[in-house]
């Protein structure tokens, strides 16, 4: 919890409620909402989204809502604000939350410059300077957030967002001319909302649905850009950013906290209302963003360490253990108890299979990720160079490992893991930094 709250304080959140246990704080930005994070001490090692919640202009809302198959009851909200709230589960299992009733706080004024900017043919700041001050971006509101959902239950999802929550629809994504993700805004009919509150995307194959990421909104682009260099400076690892999205329009900047959640920072995003023609754009790295760094692949495929930490580690397991056997042998979790590395594989020499899953057991604890996907490092155990430009491609189902044997070298190896859009994992061997 220490490193949370640590993290959303960087992040430019500010801490609005403690629990007397300190095992739940509240979070709050400078908008008029009484908080807009909940962050909640894990019961075990896994870490879980806890759904959204929307606000409901009557009672009828949360009335209606709790005659839906599987909702709660609506009880009283023991939280700033007050109010009630209702909670229902997505065709995917998402916590869905409606509150009624919430009291908003006074809105804090921050003294946050509007930008006077000259342009090259017009330029209306005279004899005025612009000057900023380093730190945290600070947060004015919860602006979005998506999840996924399984294969083949698209239209479901869509469905029920639309016609249960009642949501508008502003952009829809096609895969081959089918549509695969879709993202909503809060329709108020003429009056105009943020361009999305809401999106879902498909879950990739052998993973559980979950949270893709949420995001914050700042003042404007000097502000997130100011956030992003305390928040590089404190350490914490980039995802994403920053960068311009092509739907939405606005500037992104994501972050991992300390769980291994994405966080966004977001500034100048579009409005939409009901006569806001819904676009449909095709699937690529030219429909997620018109300028900034390249698209990361663990922002393509989601985050590699999340809730189903079993799952994925055994799947990164059998993966990593076929270094050390050869290509075509078939290895399973039981083999390495069985038999040492396989001396036919041109790997076999640079840890054994027992090293190999210790160090697995090292990197999920650790949680170590960069920018590009999570670090393993395995000790090299015989100084022995690899003739280079040496290549050797596994591929197993829809997954392929790499090894580029050119930049190995005798003392250790980086195994960088590498999600990547077309739904295989790239492992890079290259040098590990002294």
């Amino acid at each position: 919890m220490a490193q949370a709250e640590r993290f959303l304080l960087d992040f430019g959140l500010r801490v609005a409620h403690r629990s007397s246990d300190g095992a739940e704080i509240l979070i709050e930005g400078y908008g008029p909402d009484p908080f807009v994070y909940v962050a909640r001490q894990a019961k075990g090692q896994t870490a879980k989204f806890g759904g959204a919640a929307y606000l409901v202009e009557t009672r009828e809302e949360p009335e209606k809502a709790a005659m839906i198959p599987g909702a709660s009851a609506i009880v009283p909200l023991e939280s700033p604000g007050g109010g009630e709230i209702v909670t229902l589960h997505d065709p995917a299992g998402h916590l869905v939350h409606l509150v009624f009733g919430q009291r908003a706080k006074a809105v804090e004024e921050l003294d946050l410059e509007k930008l006077v900017v000259n342009y090259e043919d017009v330029k209306p700041r005279k004899g005025k300077f612009q000057r900023f001050e380093p730190g945290p971006a600070p947060v004015h509101k919860w602006g979005h957030y998506g999840v996924t959902y399984p294969d083949g239950q698209y239209r479901v999802i869509y469905d029920w967002y639309t016609k249960i929550l009642a949501l508008g629809v502003s952009d829809i994504v096609y895969r081959d001319e089918k549509p695969m993700t879709a993202f909503f805004h809060v329709d108020r009919g003429d009056e105009y909302t943020d361009h999305h509150a809401f999106f879902f995307k498909p879950t990739k194959p052998s993973l559980e649905p979950q949270v893709a990421h949420a995001a914050f909104e700042v003042h404007d682009f000097d502000t997130q850009q100011l956030g992003h260099n305390h928040l590089t400076s404190k350490g914490y690892h980039l995802c994403w950013g920053v960068g311009r999205h092509v739907l939405r329009s606005q500037i992104f900047d994501y972050w991992f906290d300390p769980s291994g959640f994405i966080m966004e920072h977001y500034a100048d995003g579009d409005l939409v209302n009901q006569n806001t023609e819904v676009s449909h754009e095709p699937a690529g790295p030219q429909t997620l963003s018109i300028w900034g760094p390249p698209v990361p692949s663990v922002f393509k495929a989601l985050n590699f360490i999340s809730s189903n930490h079993s799952l994925r580690c055994s799947d990164l397991q059998s993966q990593l253990l076929s270094m050390f056997f050869s290509p075509d042998t078939h290895v399973d979790s039981q083999q390495i108890e069985k038999k040492g590395a396989n001396r036919a594989s041109p790997y076999a020499k640079t840890a054994t299979a027992r090293a190999l899953l210790r160090h697995i057991k090292l990197l999920w604890n650790l949680k170590y990720r960069g920018e590009h996907g999570v670090k393993l490092l395995l000790p090299a155990r015989r100084k022995r160079h690899t003739p280079p430009g040496n290549k050797v491609i596994w591929s197993h189902q829809d997954r392929s490992i790499i090894f580029d044997t050119a930049h190995l070298r005798p003392i250790s190896i980086c195994i960088k893991i590498v999600l990547s859009p077309f739904d295989r994992d790239y492992i890079h061997h290259q040098p590990f930094p002294a």
